[in-house]
């Protein structure tokens, strides 16, 4: 029902998930990234198919190892911040200006690059830490709603008989450009 009259909502930073129920047989340790799994699960960010990267493991008190190796999933649980990182620049498939803006991916729960296998976004690149390259910013309140499909636009193909033209080109070609500059398709 649509509001008729002021509404009190409350708000919180939304910084931090409270809580988070840690997966079974898991260790997570602070200050690396967290993700969820398709159970609702808090387990290391890893490039691992439907995981999404929620934020950084906080400490918890007294405690900077989170260790469930031994437990059930919701035995333990943990707090995740969401927020803008230091994270570790991959030297295989590193994290470079161009990517200024631009989704980067998990290649492990402290590590970041420009290509993976399963495509977990790790978050947006927001530059380096004091021009340190191997020192990427990593914004990991943006994009952690995606789930990367494991389909992968190799080439875009129009039928004949279907729509012709200098126009069809030139849509063919931006659609393209966009997937391209978005590391969707090779």
């Amino acid at each position: 029902m649509s509001a008729t009259a002021p509404v009190n909502t409350p708000e919180r930073s939304g910084l931090f998930i409270e809580k988070a129920p840690v997966a079974a047989t898991t260790t997570l340790f602070a200050g690396a990234l967290a993700a969820v799994n398709s159970s609702g699960y808090i387990v290391p960010a890893a490039d691992t198919a439907g995981l999404r990267v929620l934020g950084r493991i906080e400490p918890q008190p007294n405690l900077s190892v989170i260790d469930n190796s031994a437990g059930e999933a919701g035995d333990l649980s943990v707090t995740v911040k969401r927020g803008i990182f230091q994270l570790t620049n991959d030297g295989t498939n590193p994290v470079t200006a161009a990517y200024l803006g631009k989704p980067v991916y998990v290649k492990d729960d402290s590590t970041v690059c420009v290509t993976s296998t399963n495509k977990v976004i790790a978050g947006l690149f927001l530059g380096f830490l004091d021009g340190d390259t191997s020192k990427p910013l990593v914004d990991t309140t943006h994009m952690s709603s995606v789930v990367p499909s494991t389909d992968t636009l190799t080439a875009l193909t129009f039928t004949t008989g279907g729509a012709t033209g200098p126009e069809v080109a030139a849509l063919r070609a931006a659609v393209l450009a966009i997937l391209q500059a978005q590391n969707l398709v090779k």
